[in-house]
């Protein structure tokens, strides 16, 4: 759903996402750190246990760690982003002692401890100029960037009960702009392609080696 939400900009994904995240820790979340495998009422017939072995289908505890980072992030619920880090904690040692067993869950702990951000772009649904801009942060594979779009008109409404921080976000007069935020903090807006891209290009690590 938030893959679905970051290609296609409908608040409908975003907003299942959240939805189907919230029943999640409602049947399997106890306590503040991993998941278990049997929902609530359910233990006497299903085994009870918590895993986050990633073979050929990564663990469920793997891929809720990542999910709850990136939504928490999102739509600006700490809490979310906290019990993902604790589920990541939970199988710290086990992680430690054989990493080729957790590649899911090291794909957490990457986005965990960043660098990480988000790019809002606000304009005119269908703007050309909003997909272009679109089309340069989807240019790369940034898996520690998260896109929104902050539509104008009434549609903003709907993203914006979903995640609220997009809210002063706006297109100055009329036309497209990208905002880059990172530690919940944004900088000025651009309104170019190119500036975009000097922006983007400018936060990517040193580390980054092109293919």
């Amino acid at each position: 759903m938030i893959e679905l939400y970051e290609a296609t900009f409908q608040a409908e994904w975003l907003r299942w996402a959240v939805s189907l995240t919230g029943e999640m820790l409602s049947l399997f979340g106890t306590g503040n750190g991993a998941l278990r495998f049997a929902p609530a009422g359910h233990e006497e017939t299903l085994p009870v246990f918590r895993d986050a072995y990633d073979g050929a289908v990564p663990a469920g505890n793997s891929v809720a760690a990542l999910n709850l980072l990136r939504l928490g992030r999102m739509t600006g619920r700490s809490e979310w982003e906290e019990r993902g880090e604790a589920i990541i904690g939970s199988f710290g040692e086990s992680v430690g002692l054989s990493p080729a067993s957790f590649t899911m869950m090291l794909c957490a702990v990457d986005f965990c401890l960043g660098p990480t951000g988000e790019v809002v772009l606000a304009g005119a649904t269908g703007s050309k100029q909003v997909e272009r801009m679109a089309a340069v942060v989807r240019e790369h594979y940034h898996p520690d960037w998260l896109v929104l779009f902050h539509p104008t008109g009434v549609e903003r409404k709907e993203i914006e009960s979903v995640a609220p921080f997009v809210a002063e976000m706006n297109a100055p007069e009329g036309q497209a702009a990208a905002y880059l935020c990172r530690n919940r903090s944004c900088q000025a807006p651009v309104n170019s392609v190119n500036a975009l891209k000097e922006l983007l290009e400018g936060a990517r690590p040193a580390a980054v080696i092109e293919q």
